[in-house]
């Protein structure tokens, strides 16, 4: 149940005041006070808080709001933006996924390298998010090679999204087609190169401990 003081918050927030809006979208980030978390809900608030002024909504929204739950590109870019002006490695993540995207408009060859410059500084600060990106970038050819080593270190720490990344750049890379759900791929060595069974062995290694990771987290039957 809602306590009190966040009740009063909401009408607050509703009649315009800044700060409540502020202090309920931060609320909503979380869960608190009776509320549930709900990311769409607090980015409703933390952008009527950035949009009367409130730099620090802005923030917020670039360090924890995913793309996901924005009511549209173009106007978050605007609080993204000033989140990455301060400094957020999460903010500058999310608008260099949307330039090559091409989500932000037409992408020239110097946007496309400003993008990924921005993507390696918080990976290299330590960002999580980024460094799986810069890391898919890599393995699409986007990127450097040597950025590949972020999509490793990731899979090395446990993330499964970069195992499954990295299986499918290996298997690629060994002249494998890309198989469906569920299936192995295989180590048979006719026609292939040795560097191509290494890439294989690779691909199968990391297929082998995403799987593992996805059984942990099914529901027992």
């Amino acid at each position: 149940m809602a306590t009190r003081r966040i009740l009063k918050t909401i009408r607050l927030a509703k009649q315009g005041d800044v700060e409540a809006q502020l202090a309920l979208g931060e609320c909503y980030l979380t869960g608190g006070e009776g509320l549930a978390a709900n990311l769409p809900t607090a980015y409703r608030w933390l952008a009527a808080a950035a949009d009367q002024g409130l730099a620090k909504a802005a923030w917020l929204i670039g360090e924890h709001i995913p793309p996901a739950a924005v009511d549209g590109v173009q106007r978050a870019k605007t609080y993204y933006e000033l989140a990455e002006r301060h400094g957020s490695a999460a903010a500058a993540t999310v608008l260099a996924r949307w330039r090559l995207a091409g989500e932000l408009g037409p992408v020239a060859a110097n946007d496309r390298g400003l993008a990924r410059k921005s993507v390696r500084a918080a990976a290299e600060a330590g960002h999580l998010a980024a460094q799986l990106e810069l890391g898919a970038l890599a393995a699409d050819g986007e990127a450097d090679g040597v950025d590949l080593v972020w999509l490793e270190r990731a899979a090395e720490r446990g993330e499964r999204q970069a195992m499954e990344k990295l299986v499918v750049y290996y298997w690629v890379l060994a002249g494998g087609d890309l198989w469906s759900s569920g299936q192995t791929p295989g180590l048979r060595g006719e026609g292939r190169s040795p560097a191509a069974l290494l890439a294989a062995r690779q691909a199968l290694t990391w297929h082998v401990a995403a799987w593992r990771l996805r059984e942990k987290d099914m529901p027992p039957a």
